[in-house]
């Protein structure tokens, strides 16, 4: 996602019906943390009160539909352990892997242990889109020798409303976690990731599992903010016109090399695009290849 004074990227948001409209793309390309110091007086200045109501507003959203990205399950027959932490996995082949500090399979390995430790349960939900056979049978093998470790697919709010805590990479589920109130940790940069508790080394994943706080009113007004202005709704054309307007505000004339035509940008324009994702399909391709090529390496071990 490289940066240009005339590109900005849209794309559906973490939080459902909610869209970025982003300088330098999503995730850990996020231009969200510059806007946060650009915008700090305004940030710091709103009302702690309307905050939380921003924040409660989306939490009675999520209850009442029970909706997220992607469909959920219903299992009412799901009896949830008294204390347990929640582990959303991501697609190994999603470009925001990259912003991940360690391997997937260091960090189920790391909290298997912690969880037999701790005689705390660890749940474990895969996400729709995976189907590797080696993360399958991976985590079949830590399931055979840790009966606190178990796989589970029930409605993504309620296994992040109950939890202990939630770890993440940088899967948009840690955002729906914070915004239930769970205390979240994360270990992959998003622009969402400093309102978590950041895990940097493998060793602070005991964190995880230990007592600790939520969401100082700093981290709220902030989150408020990410809610209620830097997004925006699909159906509110009047925040959707601001934003656009702050796109041309910043828009640069001088940028780049005019092309001679308006049919010779629109046959490079095509090109390029094609190009580009086609570069995209490869480069989620290597990474799922590499990783199963290290998932199948210690199988075999």
């Amino acid at each position: 996602f490289p940066s240009h004074d005339i590109v900005w990227h849209v794309k559906e948001s973490p939080v459902h019906l909610l869209f970025e409209i982003d300088k330098y793309g999503y995730s850990g390309w996020s231009f969200f943390k510059e806007e946060i110091i650009r915008k700090h007086d305004e940030i710091t200045s709103i009302d702690i009160s309307n905050a939380r109501e921003i924040v409660s507003k989306y939490k009675e959203i999520y209850e009442r539909t029970r909706k997220s990205k992607y469909p959920q399950k219903e299992t009412a027959s799901l009896i949830f352990p008294e204390k347990y932490v929640f582990f959303p996995m991501q697609v190994q082949s999603d470009p925001v892997v990259e912003f991940s500090r360690f391997s997937l399979l260091d960090v189920l390995e790391k909290l298997s242990i912690l969880a037999k430790k701790n005689k705390t349960h660890l749940l474990i939900k895969r996400h729709p889109y995976c189907n590797s056979f080696h993360i399958e049978k991976f985590l079949n093998e830590i399931m055979s020798e840790n009966e606190y470790v178990q796989l589970v697919d029930a409605n993504i709010h309620d296994l992040c409303s109950k939890a202990y805590s939630v770890i993440v990479c940088n899967s948009g589920t840690g955002l729906e976690a914070l915004i239930h109130g769970a205390r979240v940790y994360s270990y992959g940069d998003s622009e969402w990731s400093m309102l978590s508790n950041e895990i940097s080394q493998l060793d602070e994943f005991e964190q995880v599992f230990s007592p600790g706080t939520g969401l100082t009113e700093e981290k709220i007004k902030i989150l408020a903010y990410l809610l209620d202005s830097y997004w925006v709704a699909y159906d509110s054309l009047e925040r959707i016109e601001k934003r656009v307007y702050e796109c041309i505000a910043e828009y640069d004339p001088e940028y780049g090399i005019e092309p001679k035509s308006d049919e010779q940008y629109e046959i490079f324009s095509s090109v390029i695009q094609e190009t580009q994702s086609k570069l995209d399909n490869e480069t989620r391709n290597l990474r799922r290849v590499c990783f199963d090529l290290e998932a199948s390496e210690r199988l075999v071990v």
